[in-house]
C-alpha cells in the first residue's frame, strides 16, 4: 500500500489528500514530494518542472498526468516491478528523476521512503534496509564497492543524469541488482531508453517509443511521453537495429581545423586516467585564431597538473582518438557552476572563465 516514509513521520495516501498536511514542518525535500503526491492523489492533470540548465538557461515546462503515467508504466513493465517492492527516493524531489520515483510508487501502490539527497546516501544506510528499488546519479555510486552489502540488497537500480565511467561500470557489473543506465530528459518525463549493464552496450527504447535522427545526426523521440509529438535533441547518436549509442552533444562538438571532436568521447578516455580520478573536469572548445577552435581541458581544483601528468593525458587521447582530439590547453578553475540537479553547468562555467 502506498505511504510516504519521511524522516520523522509516515503519511498515508488518505493523509496526503488534505491541505492541512502543509501546516506541519517539513524539510525542503519533504515539501517537494508531499506537494507532488498531494497533487497526484487529488487528480491534478498538469505538473510543472524546471529543466536542469546543464546545457543552457533553465526553463519551466508543463507535463500532463498522462505523460507521467505513461513513463512510469513503461518503467514498471521493463523492470518487472510489483506490489512487493519498496522504493527509496534519494534524488532531489523537485527534479523529474526524483518526481518520477514518487509517481511510480503511487502507480504501483507501494511504500516510498524519502531521504535527503546526498552523495553519502549509501554509507548512511543500514545493510538490512528494506528497499528493493531506487534511482541514483553516478556521483552517489562513486564508492559503491565499499558499500557492497548495502547496495546488493536492492533488486532494481536506475542510474542516470550523467555518463558512467568504465571503471564504475566494471564495478557495477559485479553487483547483484539489475542495474539500468538510463537516457532521457525532463521534456520526456525522465528516461525513454535504458541499457542493462550486465547485458547491453547500447540504449534500448522503452515500449512505445519511436526514434529517428535529423540532418545533424541528432536523436528525435516520439511516444506517449511526448504526446506523440517529435522532440528533437542535441545528442548525436548512432542508431542500431534495436536502439542507439550516444556519441556526444551537437552543441558541444568542437570543430578544430575542420575535424569534429565530441568532448564526451575525450572525457570517457580521460576519466580512466589516474591524474583525473575523483576530479571534476570537462572538455570544451575555445576560439583559436588558426584552427577555429581549440580542444581545452577545464579542471576544477587548486593544484595544476604536473608536466608529466599533462603529457601522459595528451598521449593517451592521441593514441585512442587521434591527435586532433588531444587537449592543447588546461585551464584550472577553483569551483564549477553546478545545476540544481547536480550536473556541471558548462555554459555558465565557461562564461566565468573570462577567456
Amino acid at each position: 500500500m502506498f505511504e510516504l516514509n519521511l524522516q520523522n513521520k509516515k503519511l498515508t495516501a488518505e493523509a496526503l489528500l488534505h491541505e492541512s498536511i502543509f501546516d506541519l514542518v517539513w524539510t525542503k525535500q519533504e515539501v517537494q514530494v508531499i506537494r507532488l503526491c498531494h497533487l497526484w492523489l487529488t487528480g491534478c492533470n498538469e505538473f510543472e518542472f524546471r529543466t536542469s540548465g546543464s546545457t543552457g538557461v533553465p526553463k519551466t515546462i508543463t507535463l500532463s498526468r498522462e505523460q507521467l503515467k505513461a513513463s512510469a508504466a513503461a518503467t514498471i513493465a521493463v523492470l518487472g516491478l510489483n506490489a512487493s517492492d519498496h522504493a527509496l527516493l534519494c534524488l532531489p524531489a523537485e527534479t523529474i528523476a526524483g518526481s518520477m520515483m514518487a509517481v511510480r510508487a503511487m502507480l504501483l501502490n507501494i511504500p516510498l521512503t524519502v531521504v535527503e539527497p546526498s552523495v553519502d546516501v549509501l554509507p548512511r544506510m543500514d545493510a538490512q534496509h528494506p528497499f528493493t528499488f531506487s534511482a541514483f546519479i553516478p556521483a552517489q555510486l562513486y564508492n559503491v564497492k565499499n558499500q557492497t552489502a548495502v547496495f546488493n540488497k536492492f533488486k532494481h537500480v536506475l542510474v542516470g543524469g550523467a555518463g558512467i565511467s568504465q571503471e564504475m561500470e566494471d564495478v557495477l557489473r559485479g553487483m547483484k541488482p539489475r542495474i539500468y543506465h538510463t537516457y532521457g530528459m525532463t521534456e520526456t518525463a525522465s528516461h525513454i531508453a535504458w541499457r542493462e549493464l550486465h547485458t547491453h552496450t547500447h540504449f534500448m527504447p522503452l515500449p512505445g517509443i519511436e526514434l529517428k535522427t535529423d540532418g545533424r545526426g541528432c536523436l528525435c523521440i516520439k511516444g506517449d511521453v511526448t504526446q506523440q509529438q517529435w522532440i528533437v535533441t542535441n545528442d548525436v547518436v548512432e542508431l542500431t537495429t534495436n536502439g542507439f549509442t550516444v556519441k556526444g552533444r551537437a552543441d558541444y562538438a568542437i570543430n578544430t581545423g575542420g575535424v569534429k571532436v565530441h568532448p564526451e568521447e575525450v572525457e570517457k578516455i580521460l576519466v580512466a586516467c589516474e591524474p583525473l580520478h575523483n576530479k571534476h573536469f570537462f572538455i570544451t572548445g575555445l576560439p583559436h585564431p588558426q584552427w577555429g577552435q581549440q580542444v581545452v581541458l577545464i579542471l576544477e581544483g587548486q593544484k595544476p597538473l604536473t608536466e608529466n601528468e599533462w603529457e601522459m593525458l595528451c598521449m593517451r587521447v592521441s593514441e585512442i582518438a587521434g591527435k586532433y582530439a588531444a587537449p592543447k590547453r588546461c585551464i584550472l578553475i577553483h569551483s564549477f557552476v553546478m545545476s540544481t540537479s547536480g550536473k556541471i553547468n558548462r555554459p555558465a562555467t565557461i562564461n566565468s572563465l573570462n577567456v
